[in-house]
């Protein structure tokens, strides 16, 4: 076996030398400053997203700080709001209702001054068919000469105490509401 043999072993180690440095001076100069680039290239690449990605997460963070401090002014702006509107209606609904019971107090009123003299009415056109009938019995049962005409005065005063004593207070009281 030639490798084995001492006598090439210079030979041998001087083109093993030539051949490991040319092959050193080519892939030091050539190939490695390529592969270089390369790996630089994605470097930068992965290092400009990893730095754009950073800046993306901070500028997320701060709109989210921004809107969380948005939201709670519009949210205390929007109560305070619902809060001045809910005192101006019930304001408002207060006033209304005053109105409409002062409204109401005063047709009640009216009402019960039309119920009285109607009331009153009634009461004497009641004592006046009372006071005919009276008259008219009377006169049946007395015959149509006795002087009936001139009782009637004290017939009327017998049916007026008659009706008054027996009406009750509750029926002459009319009850307000208001």
């Amino acid at each position: 076996m030639p490798q084995l043999d001492i006598s090439t072993y210079s030979s041998q180690l001087f083109w093993l030398f030539v051949t490991f440095v040319g092959l050193y001076l080519y892939l030091s100069r050539s190939v490695i400053p390529k592969i270089q680039k390369i790996r630089d290239s994605r470097w930068e690449a992965i290092e400009g997203k990893t730095e754009r990605m950073d800046s993306l997460k901070q500028r997320t963070n701060d709109l989210k700080e921004e809107l969380n401090v948005l939201l709670v002014t519009e949210r205390g702006k929007a109560h305070q709001q619902l809060h001045e509107t809910h005192h101006t209606t019930r304001a408002e609904l207060r006033q209304k209702q005053d109105a409409f019971l002062q409204k109401l107090s005063v047709q009640l009123k009216e009402t019960e001054e039309k119920l009285s003299k109607q009331h009153q009415q009634a009461q004497s056109h009641l004592q006046t068919l009372q006071t005919e009938m009276a008259m008219e019995i009377l006169r049946k049962i007395l015959g149509a000469q006795a002087p009936v005409d001139q009782w009637k005065s004290e017939i009327e005063a017998e049916i007026s105490a008659t009706t008054l004593s027996s009406q009750t207070p509750s029926s002459k009281k009319v009850t307000t509401w208001v």
